[in-house]
């Protein structure tokens, strides 16, 4: 009866509404979008609120500050916003891996918070004085008693520890191996009952893991292998040597690259000047003579050693070779693919992303597993977001000082399965790590900006007016908002998305088709006043027409070809080679940008150009690829 007072007490504390009188302007200005938001509220004292996605996990860290004394609890709750952990102060948080997937842990007091995707539970950690981060379920301890290392396991069990004091700590590698470290990159070797296997200590500057039953070791500035009972299977005479894939692996002898098997047979002579890590589809790329070429795994060259760049293997079995300045995409069996397309790359679903150039541009698509095109071609980059939708992204130029990732002013926009642009570039960021989830994107209106929510038809559902929005598989809704005034006091709240947020429609953008290839425009078409304007600049450039600017008139001058057309913003008539011509709309400026009508577009721009009402699109045509 005491516990379920005490759980119903924690869900009435984590489910009570904010009260009124602690809401910022910012909170505030939310406005009824079609869901009640409930605020995580912990008493008065705290009132500054974050929240982390534990990403990989179902369970996502609260942590909340008290203004006065600077204390920080910090709690876990589940994607229903369900309280799981209690809020209390913790020393310090560490994450890391298990496979692919990410554990979080949470260092309070004598306990340790472990949370993974099968879930989240406290340890007892009172034995020992630090814990290292996981790696794939195992973490060096240090042992109170003694202040020896030890080995733990993911539910705080301890698996075995330092017998002779003299271990920094310990690394499991798979297969039940675990390295030992006593001095810098001086290892021992241990199973999992910590029992030594490695007859004398070796000297990796990099621990790999055991793979297909292998595991590469190093003394002296030589390298070979140890098995699992941790016999030199083959003994240390190479200068270099990775890890095994699909049976082999490459070793580096005298200066040159050769791959041996699992028995230690040079089953590829080395004799190449440098060689891939490893197999990959039966294939490796392999350097000769000063050309790269792809040997099979009895080291017959499938692809012939003329090729320029190192071949790098893509998803799906392709391969790119360049020579001569061109990309060649070959497949597993060394042939190659195709002559139009520079570059190839299969998804995990079967989709094939292709690029190309077009007049000096490159232009992507997806086809499907039949090479049938699916998207049609872009000036821009895509990816997919799930089977039905991609994200398409433009960089932009760096400014000074300004390094990658930050690319501040790149612009997003969602298509759909056929290529259909759904939203417009108008986006700056996006939530990567939560592509589409249960149907919503996640996306930024500036790059730091703060964050709203669209649907998968590209309608926007929750403004962008959080500091913070966090989707859960649960189909919930974190968001984070703070006053505006004093950029502090974040409050997090959720909700259940409703239903009705998928139903949206939105507004289909208009998007512009040069020879079949969608523009990018940093100032979009617009339809005004029943009239659909275009910038004049961007699709002159793009068919290799110069347009100048006179900031003093206020006019363009465009070439194309022998004609020359001049336009001033804000006056309804255009000169085409000193002749007067009656524009049916005035062109004007957006976004230092100058908008036509169409109608202009296509009686003098030399080509053909035609309105798609369906699609909203503007479809233009050259000589020779009339459509």
């Amino acid at each position: 009866m005491k516990k379920l007072c005490c759980f119903i007490a924690i869900v009435l504390i984590c489910a009570l509404p904010i009260r009124a009188d602690a809401l910022t302007k910012g909170q505030k200005s939310i406005g009824d979008f079609g869901a009640k938001i409930t605020w995580f509220d912990f008493g008065e004292a705290y009132k500054d609120y974050h929240i982390q996605d534990n990403m990989g996990t179902d369970f996502y860290t609260l942590t909340m500050s008290n203004d006065s004394t600077g204390i920080a609890k910090t709690g876990f709750v589940n994607g229903k916003g369900e309280l799981v952990i209690e809020p209390a102060t913790e020393q310090y948080s560490t994450s890391g891996s298990e496979g692919d997937r990410t554990v979080f842990t949470s260092h309070r007091g004598n306990s340790l918070i472990y949370g993974d995707a099968d879930g989240i539970r406290a340890i007892d950690a009172s034995a020992y004085s630090s814990i290292d981060p996981f790696r794939d379920g195992y973490a060096t301890a240090t042992l109170k008693s003694d202040g020896r290392k030890a080995v733990i396991d993911k539910h705080g069990s301890l698996i075995f520890k330092d017998k002779d004091g003299k271990c920094k700590g310990f690394t499991y590698l798979g297969s039940g191996i675990f390295a030992a470290e006593i001095e810098q990159n001086k290892y021992n070797f241990l199973d999992n009952t910590g029992a030594l296997l490695s007859k004398a200590p070796y000297t990796n500057d990099w621990l790999w893991n055991v793979k297909e039953e292998r595991l590469s070791v190093s003394r002296d500035g030589k390298y070979g292998f140890m098995d699992m009972s941790g016999n030199e299977i083959i003994p240390l005479i190479y200068d270099e040597a990775y890890s095994f894939n699909e049976g082999l692996a490459a070793v580096c002898k005298g200066g040159k690259w050769g791959f041996i098997d699992k028995a230690g047979t040079e089953v590829i002579l080395p004799i190449y000047d440098q060689v891939d890590s490893s197999f990959r589809n039966g294939l490796a790329a392999a350097f000769l003579n000063g050309k790269w070429g792809l040997v099979d795994k009895g080291g017959n060259a499938i692809l012939p050693f003329e090729y320029d760049d190192h071949i790098y293997a893509e998803e799906g079995g392709f391969y790119i070779a360049r020579k001569d300045g061109k990309n060649y995409p070959v497949d597993a069996a060394g042939k190659l693919v195709s002559d139009e397309y520079s570059y190839m790359r299969q998804e995990t679903d079967g989709r094939i992303y292709v690029d190309k150039d077009v007049n000096g541009s490159r232009v992507g698509a997806y086809l499907d597993q039949n090479q049938t095109m699916l998207t049609g071609f872009k000036e821009f980059s895509l990816y997919p977001l799930n089977d039905q939708l991609y994200l398409g992204k433009k960089s932009g130029d760096y400014p000074p000082g300004v390094v990658p990732p930050h690319d501040y002013s790149q612009k997003f926009a969602i298509f759909d399965s056929e290529g259909n642009n759904l939203t417009g570039f108008k986006y700056s960021n996006v939530r990567w790590g939560e592509s589409f989830q249960n149907g919503f994107q996640v996306v930024n209106q500036q790059y730091y900006g703060t964050a709203g929510l669209v649907n998968q038809h590209g309608a926007k559902v929750l403004p962008t007016i959080f500091e913070d929005i966090i989707l859960t598989k649960e189909g919930y809704v974190f968001v984070t908002i703070k006053d505006p005034d004093t950029d502090r006091n974040s409050r997090v709240g959720y909700f259940k998305i409703p239903d009705s947020f998928a139903e949206v429609k939105g507004i289909t953008p208009i998007t512009v088709y040069l020879d079949g290839v969608e523009l990018f425009f940093d100032s979009e078409p617009v339809i005004k006043n029943q009239r659909t304007m275009v910038p004049l600049r961007k699709i002159f450039e793009s068919l290799g027409a110069p347009v100048e600017w006179n900031d003093s008139t206020r006019t363009v001058t465009a070439k194309n070809g022998d004609q020359i057309i001049e336009l001033t913003i804000g006056s309804n008539t255009a000169s085409v080679n000193g002749v007067e011509v009656q524009l049916d709309a005035v062109p004007f400026i957006q976004g230092d940008r100058t908008l036509v009508p169409l109608r202009f577009m296509s009686e003098h721009l030399g080509a053909g150009v035609q309105w798609d009402d369906l699609h909203r699109r503007v479809v233009i045509t050259t000589d020779g690829n009339q459509k």
